[in-house]
């Protein structure tokens, strides 16, 4: 080894993978693999629509020949160099970026010249990666005028963080329909607060991110709020008892592999100089036990920017920008 590296020798990791299949006498791999790279940690976090997604790319990657190989990693401790040599020794072609985490803009970081890469999130918008991703606009709006055409005008918000694309989507189609009042947005899950911004702004319905977000909420809030304000999901599962959006991922994991594919073989790898985003627009779901109810009748009244939270409220929130309104209490009372 001494004299290889005063030579300059540098390791060949899929020369590696074949010597090692030759001495384990293992069947060599023919068929090119694809990896699908996510975060370590986030798996809680869109659990059901990570699902989907995954089977989707599952049942599209048998039908073209891949081998699907789903690798979680710890951005903390793998460098790029590191996870650059781990895939090229797996006899990784392609790569499937899913969502990387909100707290830095790529998520993860290998070297990209060496692959072919698709990513199924809106993160690192600096890289021109392809992308097939919800048409988050599409979505939203079709959420917003069902709402609207069902009676409803005071469309509570709660989020698990304001940074999502389907938040900010929806609150921009918000500002462009007429009639509708945008309130103050909900990030965080702390009874007293939701009580006091219950009582205060008065919704006559919530349109919560996920089905997991509406179920957490259910818990804190108890069994019988739901029955009293209609909630809408943008995330709907595909089946439950919640009305709201579906969103496909099934399909937008079929059709990553698909563009994936299309890249594998012709060659193009790294980040595009343009990168294409393909779209797919969700469907309105109605839940096993939905029905719509007509909203309460309110008195007209102008919506005031919040100034200050009552004495209930107060320590569950403080402002954030323009209007939101972001969970702070370190427990639920």
């Amino acid at each position: 080894m001494g004299v290889a590296k005063r030579l300059g020798y540098i390791p060949n990791p899929e020369l590696g993978r074949l010597m090692f299949l030759l001495r384990s006498r293992q069947v060599f791999q023919t068929r090119a693999t694809v990896a699908v790279l996510s975060v370590k940690g986030n798996e809680a976090e869109d659990r059901r629509f990570q699902g989907r997604l995954a089977e989707g790319m599952r049942q599209r990657a048998t039908d073209l020949g891949y081998n699907l190989d789903f690798i979680s990693v710890d951005t903390s401790k793998t460098s790029a160099a590191r996870l650059t040599h781990i895939l090229l020794y797996r006899g990784v072609k392609g790569v499937v970026l899913t969502a990387c985490g909100p707290t830095t803009d790529a998520g993860i970081v290998f070297d990209y010249a060496r692959f072919s890469v698709v990513s199924t999130a809106c993160h690192a918008r600096h890289l021109a990666f392809a992308r097939v991703v919800p048409h988050y606009a599409q979505n939203a709006e079709v959420a917003l005028v069902r709402l609207k055409n069902s009676g409803y005008r005071r469309i509570g918000w709660v989020m698990p963080a304001l940074d999502e694309a389907a938040y900010r989507a929806a609150k921009i189609m918000a500002h462009q329909i007429h009639d509708l009042s945008v309130l103050p947005t909900i990030v965080g899950l702390a009874r007293p607060g939701i009580v006091s911004w219950l009582k205060r702004y008065q919704p006559d319905a919530l349109l919560i991110s996920s089905a997991e977000y509406a179920e957490q909420m259910a818990d804190v809030m108890g069994p019988h709020w739901k029955r009293e304000l209609p909630v809408f999901l943008l995330d709907h599962p595909g089946v439950g008892r919640w009305m709201g959006i579906d969103r496909h991922p099934d399909t937008i994991g079929r059709l990553a592999v698909d563009t994936l594919s299309r890249l594998i073989e012709s060659g193009q790898r790294g980040v595009p100089v343009h990168g294409a985003v393909t779209m797919i627009e969700g469907s309105w779901q109605v839940g096993s036990s939905a029905e719509v109810r007509p909203p309460p009748k309110l008195a007209s009244r102008e919506l005031r920017e919040p100034s200050s939270i009552d004495a209930e409220g107060a320590a569950a929130f403080s402002m954030v920008g323009g209007g939101h309104m972001c969970n702070t209490a370190a427990s639920v009372a």
